[in-house]
């Protein structure tokens, strides 16, 4: 499974994938925000205005209660590698942040952001670095409204 092919897609094409087959596809709408999830599969999507998934998140086994993602990270990336490694194979990312305190949220993870040819990469890593517990891919329009 590459889920980078799901970027782009409508949610209904995305929640009917055979790479999801078997799982539990939930969507959920937040403050009109359109969610989805397949936790089976380690998977979770936002969805954009236009009802395309512009945000794909791959979970690490046990991460917020998700089953590991078991498809391909893109560029070689796999979860249990730590930060250096990561830089070590993509180069210093784009954007980066420091494990810290979140008013109202609780200790938020290190995290390095990559460009990628059509889209971003956002890595989370567990508190001491040494694996990722979450990656999200993520369509460029995502990051240029971020900014």
């Amino acid at each position: 499974m590459d889920a980078l092919t799901f970027l782009d897609e409508p949610l209904d094409v995305v929640a009917s994938s055979p790479d999801l087959v078997g799982d539990s596809f939930v969507v959920e709408v937040i403050d009109g925000r359109t969610y989805g999830e397949a936790p089976r599969s380690g998977l979770s999507f936002v969805v954009d205005d236009d009802g395309r998934v512009d945000t794909v998140h791959l979970h690490a086994e046990g991460h917020e209660g998700y089953s590991g993602y078991g498809g391909m990270i893109p560029l070689g990336v796999r979860f249990d590698m730590s930060r250096a490694q990561v830089r070590s194979i993509l180069g210093s990312p784009t954007a980066s942040g420091e494990a810290r305190q979140i008013k109202g949220y609780g200790e938020g993870p290190a995290w390095d952001r990559f460009d990628l040819a059509d889209g971003h990469m956002h890595v989370e890593y567990v508190k001491d670095l040494r694996s990722i517990q979450l990656v999200t891919l993520m369509a460029p329009s995502v990051v240029s409204e971020l900014m």
